[in-house]
């Protein structure tokens, strides 16, 4: 009796660790594809309609969120360059599976930063502020604010088929 439980301990053991190494893979959700940030973004403005933006660089990330760049493997941001227009798109590849966590959380804060901006200022911006796309696979994190955050998102994920 007592070596069956120990051989059901061990096989749940044994599981539960094969389980967790495949769900914290880098490639996990992602087909085993690693696209460049750039090209997905690149894809989705053409696709999408965007208010006029401009391209954010790493050494400039910090006026627009709360992330060390040294958690950012790769990245690609588009910023709208005009106050009034709420439109963004950007793909971030985190270093490790915690730099993911934290570029979300950062991704997060600023979409809830832009929810009070344009909360009561203007109604349409709002709205797609409201109707935004945050999607993490594997290290990959990639979020859309703009009118059809849908077909970005839909673009986002052609790369991972």
């Amino acid at each position: 009796m007592n070596n069956i439980i120990k051989k059901c301990a061990l096989l749940l053991s044994t599981c539960a660790v094969i389980l967790s190494l495949t769900a914290c893979g880098s490639g996990s959700g992602t087909n085993g594809k690693t696209p460049a940030p750039a090209d997905i973004t690149t894809k989705i403005m053409q696709q999408v309609k965007l208010a006029e933006t401009e391209e954010i660089t790493a050494d400039r990330l910090s006026r627009f969120y709360t992330v060390d760049s040294s958690s950012i493997d790769k990245m690609s941001l588009y910023v709208s360059t005009s106050l009034a227009s709420a439109d963004e798109v950007g793909v971030f590849v985190g270093k490790s599976s915690a730099d993911t966590a934290k570029i979300q959380t950062a991704v997060e804060a600023r979409i809830t930063k832009r929810e009070q901006d344009f909360n009561g200022y203007n109604s349409t911006e709002y709205a797609k502020v409201q109707k935004n796309v945050v999607e993490v696979r594997g290290n990959y994190v990639f979020f859309a604010v703009c009118a059809d955050s849908a077909k970005a998102k839909t673009v986002f994920d052609s790369f991972f088929k």
